[in-house]
């Protein structure tokens, strides 16, 4: 499950990161550092909020946003906090 649960956060930001820098998804790499595409508190907190909507409940807060530098660390920190 974990390993499913990450591919699917790892797409969702992917495609939302996507979406809010209108880069095509060919050109988002998961293990590139966020701040290659602009990555401020803002578009953090929009993508924080999006990623607790689609996953259904607050499972990452801007302060864990502050801690990660890559998608599959979003993706990896979410999958283990849903091993929890």
């Amino acid at each position: 499950m974990s390993d499913a649960l990450h591919e699917r956060v790892a797409d969702f930001i992917s495609r939302k990161l996507s979406a809010m820098t209108e880069l095509s998804l060919d050109a988002i790499d998961r293990d590139a550092d966020l701040a290659c595409y602009g990555m401020d508190s803002l578009l953090a907190a929009m993508l924080t909020e999006e990623l607790n909507i689609f996953l259904r409940r607050d499972v990452i807060d801007l302060n864990d946003m502050a801690t990660v530098s890559t998608i599959n660390d979003v993706a990896a920190l979410v999958a283990g906090r849903f091993r929890e």
